[in-house]
Order: structure tokens, then sequence, then C-alpha cells
């Protein structure tokens, strides 16, 4: 009698847990299906998507976990952190943080050419520092959004 027992009693805890966690699943899988919807539309080529370790976070309305995804080459980029504001319907990929290669200086000479040479080269240096600095600020925005939005 005490085997019955003992057996009825972890049969009854497998259900139970089956239970709990069926629950948990259906209560945040409208937010993850919302999300992935939301980060698809921003891919090259949405069916290629995989995602791992999408949570939601309730109490900021978060969606974040990693994206894998093909580029236009056809090749898996790697893993990316993403973040969905699902007040928003605004999804947050994880930039890229390579800066670009400066320009290489002309050089040096007194004629016509040199000097435009030089004034095309002031130009490209002040544009690839202002790539640098959306780069960077692009870079700390998102990693601040995942520090603040995804957290319990």
């Amino acid at each position: 009698m005490r085997g019955f027992q003992m057996s009825l009693c972890i049969k009854t805890l497998c259900i139970c847990a089956i239970a709990l966690n069926l629950i948990g699943c259906f209560g945040e899988s409208a937010e993850i299906k919302q999300s992935q919807k939301i980060i698809k539309d921003l891919l090259i080529d949405p069916e290629s998507a995989q995602f791992t370790d999408l949570k939601y976070y309730k109490a900021s309305n978060f969606v974040c976990g990693k994206i894998n995804s093909k580029n236009k080459m056809g090749g898996y980029v790697g893993a990316k952190q993403v973040a969905v504001d699902l007040t928003k319907a605004q999804a947050y990929i994880d930039p890229p943080r390579d800066t670009p290669d400066r320009p290489t200086a002309p050089p040096n000479s007194a004629s016509i050419e040199s000097l435009l040479s030089t004034i095309d080269y002031a130009i490209s240096t002040n544009a690839w520092i202002e790539k640098v600095e959306r780069v960077r600020r692009e870079g700390a925005y998102f990693d601040n959004m995942i520090q603040n939005e995804c957290k319990n």
C-alpha cells in the first residue's frame, strides 16, 4: 500500500509540474510571438531567423534575447542581442561595433590636385569622425537599454 501511495504522489507531482510549465509557456507566448514578428519585419531573410533565449519582461513590456539570421550573401551572421519594446512595437538589434577605416592622408605637394586631395581628405576625415561617434552612440544606447529594460 505504501508503494502505491508513493507512486501516486510522484505521478501527481509530475502532472502538477507539467501543468505549471504549460501555464508559464502560454502566458508568455503571445508576447514572444509578437516580438518575433516585429523582428522578422526588419530582416533581409525573415524565414532564416533563429531565436534563442527570448524572455518577456512584464515590468518593462520588453522581450529580450538573441537572433541569428542570414545576410544578403546567404550566410548566417552570428547571434546578436535583440530587444523588442512591445509598447512601441519597435525592435532594436545590437548595432555593429566596428568603426570604419580611417581615410589615408594624401601625398604632400604644392599642386592643385594635392590641394583638392587635402580638402577631400579633410571632408572624409570629418565624415569618418561622425561615423565613429554614431557607432559609439548607438552602441551605448543599445547597451543602456538592455541593462535597464531586460531585467526582472
